[in-house]
């Protein structure tokens, strides 16, 4: 009898919310997501004080301040990621519960875009290096095929998908300038265009003024110097000339030099 009347206070004890060893603890953020408002203090508290702080759930689900973290968003849903060009996709994400996907079958586009199918997709060319920088990797078999290549491959210059080794992606340093730091001339060395291989030596050149390295025969540094006076130091009256014989012939005329020291063809009146 005894032992019946301790079991039903135990029960009437036992069926108390606060008295019972098994009360869960409060989350605030129990079936919230990121970003969602939260309070520290229990709804139905009454010794407890709710800072004046505004709280949310951060991404591990603890109630803090709000602005002191960021949610991260799930990545936006592309229905053809991962596909190639002609395979059937459908607008409505695999899981979503509130999108309905209509009854027409639809395909990716060249572009990557979900259409309505016509029934006569033709993929464009494979093309290994699309969307590819020089020296990335590529496979110059379509996925999944696997190409039995024996060497590794990557992206050249010109879009080609090619062996590794053969090709450089930095643009070749530009020729050193011969006359770099000369003068006027100086010797310089000129270097034949290398078209299609080098077959010619180097050429043996001067400085121009224009710092440019050119046959010796067409260097002129100096200004040429002006021609001599046909009549400097000669007197009114003598025989002179103004032809210069590194140009050519001469011509027989005789020429005489006048009062004001200038060479010409009539005789002077030198009085």
């Amino acid at each position: 009898m005894r032992s019946t009347l301790f079991l039903a206070l135990f029960a009437v004890v036992a069926s108390r919310g606060d008295c019972s060893p098994h009360k869960p603890v409060y989350d605030p953020c129990a079936a919230k997501a990121c970003g969602d408002s939260c309070r520290l203090c229990p709804p139905d508290a009454r010794d407890c004080v709710e800072t004046a702080v505004v709280k949310a759930c951060d991404p591990a689900g603890i109630c803090t301040a709000a602005g002191t973290f960021t949610c991260e968003q799930p990545p936006a849903y592309d229905p053809c990621a991962g596909k190639a060009q002609c395979d059937a996709c459908t607008l409505c994400p695999p899981d979503a519960t509130d999108c309905v996907e209509t009854a027409v079958l639809k395909e990716c586009d060249a572009a990557g875009q979900c259409v309505e199918s016509t029934g006569q997709c033709t993929p464009s060319p494979y093309d290994p290096c699309a969307g590819l920088r020089c020296g990335d990797s590529c496979s110059p078999c379509p996925p999944p095929q696997v190409c039995p290549t024996f060497a590794a491959t990557a992206c050249n210059a010109a879009g080609e998908c090619a062996t590794v080794g053969t090709f450089t992606c930095a643009p070749p340093p530009p020729p050193a300038d011969p006359c770099a730091g000369k003068q006027c001339g100086d010797d310089c060395t000129i270097e034949p265009p290398c078209a299609p291989l080098c077959m010619m030596p180097t050429i043996l050149g001067k400085c121009d003024a224009a710092s440019v390295c050119q046959p010796v025969r067409v260097v002129q540094c100096a200004p040429p110097p002006p021609p001599a006076d046909p009549c400097a130091g000669k007197l009114c009256g003598d025989v002179c000339n103004t032809c210069d014989p590194t140009m050519g012939v001469c011509p027989a005329v005789m020429m005489y030099c006048d009062v004001a020291g200038a060479c010409g063809y009539a005789y002077p009146v030198c009085n």
